[in-house]
C-alpha cells in the first residue's frame, strides 16, 4: 500500500515539474501492440469519427521493474485523444521509479459508450497476460479528464479479474455526463 501511495504522490509532482522525454528515449523501450488484431467485436458504425482507426497499446517497460504497472488513458472529451500531455508524457517519470507504463489509444464512442470501455478491458487483459515479461504483479489504471471518467468506469465495471485494475489514479476526472 505504501508503494501505491508513493506512486500517486510522485505522479502529482509531474504537474509541478514535468520531465520531457526525447523521441529516442521513447523508441528505446517502447512496444506497440494492436489490441484487436483480428478486428474489434463492436463498432460505432461505418460513419464513425474513428473509422479506420485501430486502437493500440503502447508499452514503456521499466528498465528495473518494481512490480507495478499503470495503464494510462488520455482525455479529450470523448471527441479526440490528448495523447501527449495526458498520456505519453508520463512514461519517463514512471519508468524512472521502476513502474512499467502503457498508454491505450482507444476508440472514441460516437454515441456508443461501450466502445472505449471494451478497448480498456481488452488492454488490461493483454497487459495481465504480459505481466511476467514486463515484471509487474499490480496493474493500475490512470486517466485524465474524460480518460479519468473512463478509468473510473473500468475500475467499477470490470467483467473479470483479468480486466480489473488493482488501483486507480484519476486526474481531474469527469464525474458525470449530466448537464
Amino acid at each position: 500500500m505504501r508503494k501505491i501511495g508513493f506512486v500517486i504522490a510522485a505522479v502529482a509532482a509531474l504537474f509541478v515539474c514535468p520531465m520531457n522525454a526525447s523521441a529516442q528515449d521513447a523508441q528505446d523501450n517502447r512496444v506497440t501492440v494492436k489490441i484487436w488484431p483480428d478486428g474489434a467485436p463492436n463498432s460505432s458504425g461505418p460513419n464513425a469519427r474513428d473509422a479506420g482507426f485501430e486502437p493500440i497499446l503502447v508499452i514503456y517497460k521499466a528498465q528495473e521493474p518494481n512490480g507495478l504497472a499503470v495503464l494510462g488513458l488520455p482525455g479529450g472529451g470523448y471527441a479526440m485523444l490528448s495523447k501527449s500531455h495526458e498520456a505519453h508524457d508520463f512514461y519517463k517519470f514512471y519508468n524512472s521509479i521502476g513502474v512499467t507504463y502503457a498508454v491505450l489509444e482507444y476508440r472514441l464512442p460516437n454515441e456508443h459508450s461501450e466502445i472505449p470501455l471494451s478497448d480498456v478491458q481488452k488492454a488490461m487483459a493483454i497487459l495481465r497476460g504480459m505481466s511476467e515479461e514486463l515484471g509487474f504483479t499490480k496493474l493500475g489504471i490512470q486517466g485524465c479528464s474524460a480518460g479519468g471518467h473512463l478509468a473510473s468506469t473500468a475500475a467499477t465495471h470490470y467483467t473479470s479479474d483479468e480486466n480489473r485494475p488493482d488501483f486507480q489514479i484519476l486526474f481531474y476526472p469527469v464525474i458525470t455526463m449530466d448537464k
